[in-house]
């Protein structure tokens, strides 16, 4: 039972935690010629299952 319990917790911080988004698994066939800046950014809303919000708090230019 402590086992099933704590399976339980451990997949529940994983749903409970922030979301992620790594632009790099989708990135496009020309990633090497854009520039090298990027934006960090924490997602604000998740508004259905292809579209968040974000509100960008860097930028590095390139």
């Amino acid at each position: 039972m402590t086992k099933l319990w704590l399976s339980g917790l451990f997949f529940l911080s994983f749903a409970c935690g922030a979301p992620e988004v790594d632009l790099l698994d989708q990135a496009p066939p020309t990633l090497r010629e854009e520039p090298a800046g990027f934006e960090e950014a924490v997602v604000t809303r998740v508004v259905d299952g292809d579209t968040i919000e974000v509100e960008v708090i860097a930028r590095v230019p390139g």
